[in-house]
């Protein structure tokens, strides 16, 4: 800010992938929670077919960020293969 730029320009110059991931993330979060919630109170024949569907969410979730996953040591190779099968 010593060189004249507000906040918010040295926010979105320096910062602004950091935030924009960080609220995808928050969003898929939430996605997954609140449908895992609905699933709870859903009628029985709808529970199957929901939860593959939250299931094939959160997989693709954990797809997509295998590598940093790994990476980061958030889970082990182990962990990480069996979510490619």
């Amino acid at each position: 800010m010593g060189e004249g730029q507000s906040i918010y320009q040295i926010w979105m110059r320096d910062y602004n992938d950091l935030v924009q991931a960080v609220a995808h993330s928050h969003a898929e979060r939430l996605i997954f929670e609140f449908n895992y919630n609905d699933i709870k109170t859903a009628k029985p024949c709808l529970r199957d077919i929901l939860s593959e569907l939250l299931l094939n969410y959160g997989l693709n979730i954990l797809k997509r960020e295998l590598g940093w996953l790994l990476s980061n040591e958030i889970i082990n190779q182990k962990a990480g293969k069996n979510v490619l099968v």
